[in-house]
């Protein structure tokens, strides 16, 4: 399996389809849409020395809601394509890599689609 950034717009179009079902799962949660909302609100527009105290608050806020029982195994499929690796090979990397893995994903799978939501939601 390819990471998200080494596909071609063949198999891009098919990852993507692979991440609707988990993604709709978070957005469908108004908790977790509340909170991504809040958060990529919050981070628009900070100066960089901000960043690692919103990034350290947005995670604390996320963490719970992602990786909890409700929703880890959306997390888990989200890494998993994003990494092109297997659920259950993300699922077996130390603790080190998972959260190397799950900021990778979050910032190029979700990041950028809360954020246009929110901006999105400015200009209405």
């Amino acid at each position: 399996m390819k990471k998200l950034t080494e596909m071609n717009g063949w198999e891009l179009m098919g990852a993507l389809v692979e991440l609707s079902e988990p993604v709709n799962n978070l957005v469908n949660d108004d908790e977790v849409w509340e909170c991504f909302r809040e958060c990529t609100k919050r981070g628009v527009g900070l100066k960089r020395e901000d960043g690692f105290r919103f990034i350290l608050k947005a995670y604390s806020e996320l963490f719970p809601l992602l990786c909890g029982e409700k929703h880890k195994m959306d997390t888990l499929k989200i890494i998993s394509i994003a990494e092109g690796k297997s659920v259950t090979e993300a699922m077996n990397q130390n603790g080190a890599e998972l959260l190397a893995s799950f900021e990778k994903a979050y910032k190029e799978c979700l990041e950028p689609f809360f954020i246009k939501s929110a901006r999105m939601e400015r200009t209405e």
